[in-house]
């Protein structure tokens, strides 16, 4: 079956793309809902027993002394029993989520109250 060749469009040169005019894209102002700061102010208040059981607990690693030696050892023999025990130790009250890989230790705090979880704090210490 035969086929006529296809005519090319002539070549015009400098062939430059087209421009295009300037379009504005500007956004109206959303419109939020009116801030209710309850929950939020309770969620700081319940942290802030968290947050001076961290610190305590971190001062206690800082010191020189065995605590903080026998924690490491503890968490790298993946012993969450002993890990919880000498965090007892070192003043923490509240009961962290513990969890345990071999580059380190992460603790989970929640603050709770009946009504559900508030806070979330969570501290990662490193020692590989």
């Amino acid at each position: 079956m035969y086929r006529p060749r296809r005519r090319l469009p002539p070549f015009r040169y400098p062939n430059f793309p087209i421009q295009y005019g300037f379009q504005n894209h500007y956004q109206l102002p959303r419109q939020f809902p009116e801030v209710d700061t309850t929950l939020f102010v309770e969620s700081a208040k319940i942290s802030k027993p968290l947050l001076t059981e961290i610190v305590n607990l971190l001062d206690k690693i800082e010191e020189p002394g065995p605590f903080s030696k026998r924690l490491m050892d503890a968490a790298q023999r993946s012993d969450q029993a002993r890990v919880r025990q000498l965090l007892r130790e070192a003043g923490v009250k509240s009961d962290p989520e513990i969890n345990i890989n071999p580059d380190g230790l992460r603790l989970t705090f929640l603050g709770k109250t009946e009504a559900g979880d508030f806070s979330r704090i969570m501290i990662v210490l490193r020692w590989g």
